[in-house]
């Protein structure tokens, strides 16, 4: 992650097969922004992106290789509910 954090009071759930990844994210800065999340590790496909339950973002993902995903964050977001599903 670019410039946010992981939220420290709430987990970071991985799906066993890895086809779901769940975890908050808290703003650092205190502005409105977008932060840059690295996704790797995964098994090949298409993802989808979700902040609070609306898509964000659709990515491809080769195995083996990493994407980059830009996350809206809003100022003093505490808990900003983040899931990426295979799709």
């Amino acid at each position: 992650m670019e410039r946010d954090h992981f939220s420290a009071e709430l987990p970071i759930e991985v799906h066993h097969d890895l086809n779901r990844i769940r975890f908050c994210l808290e703003d650092a800065s205190g502005v409105d922004h977008t932060t840059r999340v690295t996704l790797g590790g995964l098994r090949g496909g298409r993802y989808r992106v979700l902040r609070e339950g609306k898509e964000v973002a659709v990515r491809g993902i080769a195995d083996g290789k990493e994407s980059v995903v830009q996350l809206p964050v809003c100022a003093g977001d505490k808990a900003a509910r983040i899931e990426i599903i295979r799709a």
